[in-house]
């Protein structure tokens, strides 16, 4: 997994003094507070797809390990990395083979959880599941808050297109409201490790 090699880069970025290097506007890249996004399909999740009048098509069904939906007289149609709408009208498109108009819903059942992780000077370090956005100071205070002896900086590992991308935050600042742009936004996969 891809936050096991971030995991294992950490010691390259446990490098924080007692006071932390400030982010040169060079090292934002990649932490910009995203625009919400619509949520993308993936393996695991549940849904529900009602094909109107035809039970034989309608189904709740699980998103395989590979992505992969089996649809009965489709085969595998992929499912992860679409939106809701896209998998929808992809099902619509292939059922006009066999139906003349058709209408197809599908709904999510049960969303696969997407963690990010918590390391370090923290008093619960752990995997905490994202259920909608989460901000550092957010994932900090679900972990506990930071421990009495920690130096007092947060370096987020996130993994980017090409590389890791690296964040060090002086968390003295940032409670202080000093550099609120610091309160990165976490995304799935994210490792938060505290100094």
């Amino acid at each position: 997994m891809r936050w096991a090699a971030m995991l294992l880069m950490s010691p390259l970025a446990t490098a924080c003094a007692t006071t932390c290097p400030v982010a040169e506007p060079g090292d934002l890249s990649g932490f910009d507070v995203p625009a919400p996004t619509p949520y993308r399909l993936q393996a695991g999740d549940v849904l529900k797809i009602d094909v109107w009048q035809n039970e034989a098509l309608s189904r709740t069904i699980r998103v395989r390990p590979d992505g992969k939906l089996s649809v009965p007289n489709l085969g595998d149609v992929q499912a992860a990395g679409a939106t809701v709408p896209e998998l929808q009208g992809q099902l619509v498109d292939a059922l006009k083979v066999y139906l003349p108009d058709p209408l197809v819903t599908v709904s999510v059942e049960q969303w696969t959880p997407v963690e990010i992780y918590v390391l370090g000077a923290v008093r619960r370090p752990d995997a905490y599941p994202v259920t909608r956005t989460r901000s550092l100071l957010v994932a900090l205070a679900r972990a506990g808050g930071v421990a009495p002896d920690a130096a007092g900086c947060a370096v987020v590992l996130r993994q980017g297109t090409d590389r890791v991308l690296r964040r060090v935050v002086d968390l003295g600042a940032l409670r202080r409201g000093d550099r609120p742009a610091d309160d990165v936004v976490l995304k799935p996969g994210d490792v938060v490790t505290v100094h």
